[in-house]
């Protein structure tokens, strides 16, 4: 289920459009996964104690892939926002380790982290990384 919420929330390459209407696009559809099926997800970023390594090593073998995968995504981004002085490489592991948070905040407190709160807060963040410096 994990693996298959992840897959439905990548934007298909090549990439078009507004990235801050993709982001929040794919926020949103990895969170709503998360609150329909907490425990699955539970699982994967709120592991108990006594989780079998070989679990934890799968899933930081799939965190690596998927940053991976999104950089190129960000690369995108970081050109169609004229942000050219950015790491895509640390932007990417940047938005996985805040959708991993988001994703536990969800888990732990789903009324206080709605998933359109969470997705509206990345777009708004995105956005005053974009704003020209008045400085």
């Amino acid at each position: 289920r994990v693996l298959s919420a992840i897959a439905e929330a990548m934007p298909t390459l090549p990439l078009t459009g507004d990235p801050a209407a993709i982001l929040v696009e794919s926020i949103t559809t990895v969170l709503e996964s998360v609150h329909r099926y907490p425990e699955t997800w539970r699982l994967i970023v709120l592991p108990a104690d006594g989780t079998p390594p070989a679990l934890r090593d799968e899933v930081n073998r799939h965190r690596d892939r998927l940053v991976r995968q999104v950089e190129p995504m960000v690369e995108w981004g970081i050109s169609r926002l004229g942000l050219g002085a950015l790491d895509a490489e640390l932007g990417s592991h940047a938005i996985i380790a805040g959708a991993e948070d988001a994703i536990r905040l969800t888990l732990t407190h789903p009324r206080r982290f709605p998933p359109r709160r969470l997705a509206e807060f990345a777009a708004d963040l995105l956005a005053a990384l974009a704003r020209p410096s008045t400085g």
